[in-house]
C-alpha cells in the first residue's frame, strides 16, 4: 500500500483509521453566522477562541525568555505543581486522601497521557473502550500493532 501523495507506504492501521474530524468542524463552523447573543465557541480541540489577557501574555513571555525555562521539564511533570495537585486533592476530597506528588503524572495534553495510559497498561490483543466523543488520535493509537 502506498499513499498516493506521500510516495512511501502507509501502515494498514492508518489506512483504516478515520479523516480526522477538525477540518469538518472549522468548515462547519465558517457556515455559522455569529452574533454578539450567541458567540461561536470553538472547543474543537480545546483551544480557546479568545487571547489570554494582556497580563498573562507578559507573563509568558517574561518566564519563557528565562534560561531555567529552556530545555524539557521532568517526565512525570514539575514536582511542585504535582505537588500542589495532591493538596488540592486533599482538600477536595479530604486530608486522609491517600495521594501523593510521587503519584501524580502531568502530561502536555490529554493525548499525551492517553498515550501513556495505553502504552503503560494495554498489551496487543487487550480491549480498550473509548466513550463517546473521542478524539481521532485516540483511534489512531489504538491502531498501532505490537512492533518487534
Amino acid at each position: 500500500m502506498t499513499g498516493s501523495r506521500l510516495g512511501l507506504r502507509l501502515s494498514k492501521g492508518i489506512l483504516n483509521t478515520i479523516s480526522p474530524p477538525i477540518p469538518a468542524a472549522y468548515q462547519w463552523a465558517s457556515l455559522y453566522v455569529a452574533t454578539q447573543e450567541r458567540p461561536l465557541l470553538d472547543m474543537s480541540q480545546g483551544v480557546p477562541g479568545s487571547h489570554p489577557p494582556k497580563f498573562l501574555q507578559e507573563a509568558l513571555g517574561a518566564s519563557s525568555s528565562s534560561p531555567q525555562s529552556f530545555g524539557y521539564c521532568p517526565a512525570d511533570g514539575e514536582l511542585l505543581l504535582r505537588k500542589s495537585l495532591a493538596e488540592e486533592i486533599k482538600f477536595v476530597y479530604g486530608s486522609d486522601s491517600d495521594v501523593t506528588a510521587h503519584d501524580i503524572a502531568l502530561t502536555t495534553g490529554c493525548n499525551m497521557a492517553f498515550f501513556a495510559t495505553i502504552m503503560s497498561l494495554a498489551d496487543a490483543g487487550d480491549e480498550v473502550i473509548l466513550p463517546v466523543p473521542w478524539y481521532v488520535t485516540h483511534t489512531a493509537l489504538l491502531c498501532i500493532p505490537e512492533l518487534e
